[in-house]
């Protein structure tokens, strides 16, 4: 009986130490670049530093608003927006039963003699969303692309990933004339004149 009460004591100051020791660590910290000296005279007014980056050199960083460095974005309309990089797919073989896919964009040019159309989209992650083919209807002067996709495998589990992709559509030669390229989905249609 006296071991475990010697034991149980010897816990409990093992524990004490390691609390204290957290809190001296913490302190530390938290005073860390602080200086010890008498307080300030409450009647005398603080004493104020200018901001950093302050003055007449705006690339000088500080809290210039797009300055480098300063860490404060430029306001309206100067904050420029990146342009999203899609990764490029090919139709796969082997994809399980394809699915139409929205297209969020949609360009074409002629491209060595041929009319070749860019269409965008968000979907998910392989091998969960994978591009089966892109169907192409006809219709006169206007082509009407869907995207299909489906997964390569079954009972996989499929993250919740969005990824913005794109491919290139072959819509055949360039023969002089006006054409309407349309997609299934929120993409704006694109006309193309080939002289």
């Amino acid at each position: 009986m006296r071991m475990l009460s010697r034991l149980a004591a010897g816990r409990s100051a093992i524990g004490r130490l390691a609390v204290a020791g957290a809190l001296a660590g913490l302190l530390a910290g938290c005073t860390a670049g602080a200086t010890i000296g008498p307080s300030p005279d409450p009647s005398s007014p603080p004493v104020e530093s200018p901001p950093t980056g302050a003055g007449s050199d705006p690339g000088a960083g500080g809290s210039v608003p797009g300055a480098p460095g300063s860490g404060v974005p430029p306001s309206g309309d100067e904050l420029p927006l990146p342009s999203p990089i899609p990764t490029f797919v090919t139709p796969t073989s082997g994809v399980f039963d394809p699915r139409p896919i929205d297209a969020t964009g949609l360009s074409a040019e002629v491209t060595d003699g041929r009319l070749v159309a860019r269409v965008d989209w968000v979907s998910g992650v392989a091998p969960c969303s994978v591009l089966a083919r892109v169907e192409v209807e006809r219709t006169g002067s206007t082509y009407r692309l869907t995207v299909l996709e489906g997964p390569t495998q079954l009972a996989v589990a499929c993250p919740e990933i969005a990824m913005f992709k794109a491919t290139l559509v072959d819509l055949g030669p360039a023969v002089a004339g006006s054409f309407t390229i349309q997609a299934t989905g929120t993409a704006t249609p694109v006309t193309v004149t080939i002289p």
